[in-house]
């Protein structure tokens, strides 16, 4: 896990740009659930953008909504819960984000995401 992670972050896996970067927007926050989520990206260059979401709980989460500010696609890269890094992790599968047209935080667009307990789920929109 840590291995493909550091290279999204190094670029050796396209799309990540937004790792590299210091630019961070707040897209999630709620406390009764203790998921956030953020969106990373470079100034510069708005095509790599990434989306950060971590599950502090317990519980999955299944349709999760989170708000974005657009209808930006965003394809599944590192699943830290995934079986693929140890056996004894969730079964709950997840998939790139779906994005629809129902307000959430604010915002005009909802991804619904699939959210494994005490996970944490990196994607790129592309």
């Amino acid at each position: 896990m840590i291995r493909d992670i550091i290279k999204l972050r190094t670029g050796e896996i396209e799309g990540a740009k937004g790792l590299r970067s210091q630019h961070i927007e707040i897209l999630h926050s709620n406390h009764e659930t203790e998921i956030p989520a953020y969106r990373r990206f470079d100034v510069n260059d708005l095509k790599e953008l990434v989306l950060v979401v971590l599950n502090f709980s317990n519980q999955e989460y299944e349709n999760y909504g989170i708000g974005l500010n657009e209808d930006e696609p965003f394809w599944l890269k590192v699943n830290a819960s995934s079986k693929i890094y140890d056996e004894d992790f969730s079964e709950l599968p997840v998939e790139s984000v779906e994005v629809v047209k129902e307000s959430t935080d604010a915002k005009t667009w909802t991804g619904k995401i699939n959210i494994p307990a005490y996970g944490a789920l990196i994607f790129t929109n592309s």
